[in-house]
This record gives structure tokens, sequence and C-alpha cells, in this order.
């Protein structure tokens, strides 16, 4: 059985309770064939958030989430090509928050929802193929922009 040298032990420890942190990130960044990313940033109760995905080719996915008590979060989910998708949730006392889903080719669909949020942003940009889009904000002061502009076109936004 091998034991953990204590650098590695320390290592260990610091990271596992960076996760539970009120100044939250994710970054994640992924380039070829199967990609899937999804971060969450489990709640208790979160706070100056940051999620960012990238996946760049094939099979897309991506997630992200920031719940409850979220603060002053950012959530930017940037897919360049193949069988897309997306999704990004910010959910209740979220305030200030952003969402950019950028996609460029292929069978595109985003999804944002920020619930009881105030002043935050919801910002889609699909390029080409099977787009889609759903924004749904619930709120005050909130801001919501959509560009489509290639093949199947289709968005709904309702706030």
């Amino acid at each position: 059985m091998k034991t953990l040298t204590p650098i590695a032990a320390a290592m260990l420890v610091a990271f596992s309770v960076n996760t539970f942190a009120d100044n939250n990130m994710a970054i994640l960044i992924q380039v070829g064939n199967g990609n899937m990313a999804d971060a969450d940033q489990s709640d208790p109760t979160i706070l100056n958030n940051l999620i960012v995905q990238t996946l760049i080719g094939t099979s897309n996915n991506s997630a992200a989430s920031q719940t409850t008590g979220t603060s002053h979060s950012m959530a930017a989910n940037l897919q360049v090509g193949e069988l897309n998708s997306s999704n990004s949730l910010q959910q209740s006392d979220t305030s200030f928050s952003s969402i950019f889903i950028n996609q460029v080719g292929s069978m595109n669909e985003a999804d944002i929802i920020q619930l009881g949020s105030a002043l935050s942003l919801a910002f889609i940009a699909q390029l080409g193929i099977g787009n889609m889009h759903t924004a749904t904000q619930s709120g005050v002061d909130q801001t919501a922009r959509v560009v489509q502009i290639g093949n199947d076109n289709m968005a709904t936004i309702t706030q």
C-alpha cells in the first residue's frame, strides 16, 4: 500500500478545501473527440463564481450551474464544431450574473436559465446548422440577446 508524501497530502487537502471556498472558479477546456464538460460549484451558498467551458471539436456538450445563493457569477460556454449543445443555470438569489454561450457549427442548441436574478445578462450567438435557443430569466432588470445566423434557427426568450 502506498502512502501519500506530506507534500502530496497537503496539496490534496488544499484542493479539496478549495472546492467549498466562497470565491469559486472552474475552467474546463477540451479540444477533440467525445467532448463533454460539466461544472456545478455545489452550493454552500456560493459567492464569487466563474465557470468557463470551451469545447472545440466533435461531440461537444456542456453544462454549468451555479445554484441557490449564487452571487457575482458568470458562466461562459464556447463550442466550435459538430454536435454542440449547452446548458447554464444560475439559480435563486443570483445577481449581476452573466451567461455567454457561443456556438459555431453543426447541431447547435443552447439553454440559459437565470432564476431570481437581478441585473443579469444572457447572451447567445449561434452561427450555423441546427440552431435553437432558449433563455428564461426571472427577476428584475434582465437583458437577453440572441444572434443566430444560418440554417434552422429558432429562439425563445421569456423574462
